[in-house]
């Protein structure tokens, strides 16, 4: 991550303008109504949540919903949204009131310097039987394509299934439900 995401999110955006494809906000639309038929709680974080648009969608479903960013521009555009940001890097040394019920990394994971810890974290602030929500690149479909156009610098760590599943487990947590999309 870096602190200032203007080469990637631009300078001159409008204010109601999404970074995203509709595509991809439908996707995860879907996912969180799913999401939500799994639990009656209401709590979640949303890590590296950028200019908050996730929280936008999630708030759609959730009635507490907040975020932790480090870029400090974009943590500044989430909370004008009305959400309560925490303007740092998500680590095991972050102190929140409470644990959440849900925790989504989207599009993070690939970024992690030690995923051993930020799994740690992760894990000490999701409630028992809480739900964690990754969505990281396919490193297998990337070689298998031959898409090497999909490999960033920026982009520290490629997971496959097994690899996913393995670092997921090797935190104690269990597989709900895996694609690929």
């Amino acid at each position: 991550y870096y602190d200032n995401y203007s080469i990637l999110y631009g300078e001159n955006e409008e204010e109601n303008k999404t970074l995203y494809p509709k595509e991809l906000l439908d996707y995860y639309d879907k996912c969180f109504e799913k999401i939500r038929g799994l639990t009656t709680e209401n709590n979640v974080l949303d890590i590296g949540c950028a200019s908050g648009e996730m929280l936008c969608l999630l708030s759609k479903y959730f009635s507490q919903v907040q975020g932790i960013e480090p870029s400090k521009k974009l943590a500044e555009k989430a909370a004008q949204k009305g959400f309560h940001i925490s303007n740092d890097y998500f680590n095991k040394n972050i102190c929140f009131q409470k644990k959440f019920n849900l925790i989504t990394c989207l599009m993070v994971l690939e970024h992690v310097n030690d995923l051993n810890d930020f799994l740690e974290a992760i894990v000490d602030n999701l409630e028992d039987n809480g739900i964690l929500m990754i969505n990281v690149p396919n490193g297998s479909k990337i070689v298998e394509s031959m898409s090497y156009f999909d490999i960033y610098p920026e982009h520290i760590n490629y997971f496959t299934e097994k690899s996913l599943m393995e670092l997921a487990f090797n935190h104690g947590l269990k597989l709900i439900y895996m694609e690929q999309v």
